[in-house]
């Protein structure tokens, strides 16, 4: 990959250097190299109502409480988690209280990390997406 090829154009023959009788097409060899990725990321917000003067509980807490509920849960998709695949530190959880229209929302923001299983893929973060946007339509905010 850090090697160059110069191609000048022959002034008598009007023909390209690596033009030639056993590469009549002038095919250039591949410039480039594919890698599998080290990791993949996923940011997710959840959305829960609160009361007017509600504000967020620790980062730490509602952390731990999130990470708690998907390390627990039946679901397959959530797996990742507990073969050590994914990872969701309780750093990587935030909380942001927010009032629109007299109304409070609590934005509780996640960041999965994959850095483990098959990474040639992104079916299983992908498939911790789909199940995690199906589950929390109905999770509450407890903790």
């Amino acid at each position: 990959l850090e090697s160059s090829q110069a191609v000048p154009c022959d002034s008598d023959t009007a023909a390209w250097s690596h033009v030639n009788s056993s590469n009549p097409y002038g095919t250039f060899p591949e410039c480039s190299e594919l890698t599998s990725p080290t990791s993949y990321e996923l940011s997710a917000t959840i959305e829960f109502p609160a009361t007017a003067d509600a504000s967020c509980p620790n980062d730490t807490v509602i952390g731990d409480a999130v990470i708690s509920d998907l390390t627990t849960s039946t679901e397959s998709a959530y797996d990742c988690l507990d073969s050590s695949e994914c990872s969701i530190g309780s750093d990587d959880v935030s909380c942001v209280a927010s009032t629109d229209a007299g109304n409070t929302t609590f934005s509780v923001t996640l960041l999965l990390a994959q850095t483990g299983g098959d990474l040639t893929s992104t079916s299983t973060i992908t498939a911790f997406e789909a199940q995690l946007e199906a589950d929390t339509a109905d999770w509450t905010l407890s903790y």
